[in-house]
């Protein structure tokens, strides 16, 4: 069958056909296409890197407050050891001294005689003297001190007071001599 058309030409069915672009416009419109595409990758990209980071920043706090209550447990440890290591060296300290203090007593002990009473014994431990102040019934406990030294002189410096018994004690009784079996 044949068409004839014989309306006019306004009023004719119009070809529905798209303009083919030419090459200035096929190149702006991928230029647009491409920026479009190189900003949503970009986005993406981006997005994922402050997430990731985002990530990062949650794992370090985490880890951070971990550590801090670690590190807090750490100094009272090693505040708790230093303590422990004070008390140690004054126990061997003591300790030390101990046996030292008995064998200075016992030297004190051998050297004063009978009749002859401490009142009062200090020791220097810089200069390793030993002052003892005491009390005698005459001078001849303190001759005999001075010969009981001998040649440890430099040990002891004696300061003694001839005098009558002090406190009334019995012939010869010394409390802090108690004769010669502390040896």
């Amino acid at each position: 069958m044949i068409r004839i058309n014989l309306l006019p030409i306004e009023y004719q069915a119009k070809s529905r056909r798209i303009p083919m672009p030419n090459k200035v416009s096929i190149i702006i419109y991928g230029a647009v296409i491409a920026m479009i595409a190189a900003g949503s990758v970009g986005y993406l990209r981006q997005s994922t890197a402050l997430s990731e980071l985002q990530l990062r920043r949650d794992i370090a706090a985490q880890e951070e407050t971990r550590l801090a209550a670690q590190s807090r447990a750490i100094e009272k440890m090693e505040m708790r050891a230093a303590m422990l290591g004070d008390r140690i060296r004054l126990i061997e300290n003591l300790q030390g001294q101990r046996f030292e203090n008995v064998s200075w007593l016992n030297a004190v002990n051998r050297v004063l005689p009978t009749q002859l009473w401490m009142v009062q014994a200090t020791r220097n431990m810089a200069g390793g003297h030993t002052t003892v102040e005491g009390v005698a019934e005459g001078y001849q406990p303190i001759a005999k001190l001075m010969e009981a030294m001998g040649g440890d002189r430099a040990l002891f410096i004696c300061t003694a007071h001839a005098g009558p018994k002090a406190g009334g004690r019995q012939n010869g009784s010394n409390p802090l001599h108690g004769g010669r079996g502390l040896d």
